[in-house]
């Protein structure tokens, strides 16, 4: 967090949370913080992939989560966690990411070198 530059003090707090749930997990929190202010610029409210079929957004929240995608991966750990909670979205992705699974996160992840790219 200390090379933050420019942050307003939402996205300053949210950066926080997620270093403070990778140091919980075992991750290196830059990464994970990278990540997220590549998806969603550090935004709780962001929201990403329109359908103009549907008009709606499929992706949601600060690691731009889909809600079949944040539900399965839930399920899978085991967690009882809510969609629209930021807090729970922080939880999941840094998991996920700690279990090797950037490439949920491939454009972004590619990006910034976390992923090889092809």
């Amino acid at each position: 967090i200390g090379t933050a530059v420019n942050l307003t003090n939402d996205q300053f707090s949210i950066a926080r949370q997620i270093h403070h749930e990778a140091l919980e997990q075992g991750l290196d929190s830059k990464k994970a913080i990278l990540i997220a202010e590549c998806e969603s610029n550090l935004r709780i409210n962001a929201r990403g992939d329109f359908r103009t079929e549907t008009g709606e957004y499929l992706s949601k929240g600060v690691f731009q989560f889909q809600k079949p995608t944040f539900y399965e991966y839930s399920k899978k750990y085991g967690e009882d966690l809510d969609y629209k909670n930021p807090q729970h979205q922080i939880h999941l992705a840094v998991k996920m990411m700690k279990n090797g699974l950037w490439y949920k996160w491939s454009n972004c992840s590619k990006k910034l070198g976390i992923l090889a790219t092809r």
